[in-house]
């Protein structure tokens, strides 16, 4: 699934999200793509679902503040921390 990491942030904002912990690829699935996303969580739970994020690069053409993008480099680090069990998991 690819993901643009300014329709992430734009997620974040409208749903004001503030803390890092909070599920944020969740909250964004059933936001923007609620028929399906049941499915693509169940498919996360099951390790079977593959995310990709585009545009970090482009997020900072968008106005937001440093603490939105302190919320989003976490997640960022949680993504690649997941992936990184999963391959040494295998």
């Amino acid at each position: 699934m690819l993901i643009l990491v300014i329709d992430l942030a734009s997620t974040m904002k409208e749903k004001q999200i503030q803390n890092a912990d909070e599920d944020i690829l969740k909250v964004h699935l059933e936001s923007k793509h609620p028929t399906n996303a049941p499915l693509l969580l169940q498919m996360r739970k099951e390790q079977r679902l593959v995310v990709l994020l585009d545009g970090m690069d482009e997020a900072g053409v968008v106005n937001r503040s440093h603490k939105q993008l302190t919320y989003l480099c976490m997640y960022y680090i949680k993504i690649l921390h997941a992936i990184h069990y999963i391959y040494t998991n295998l």
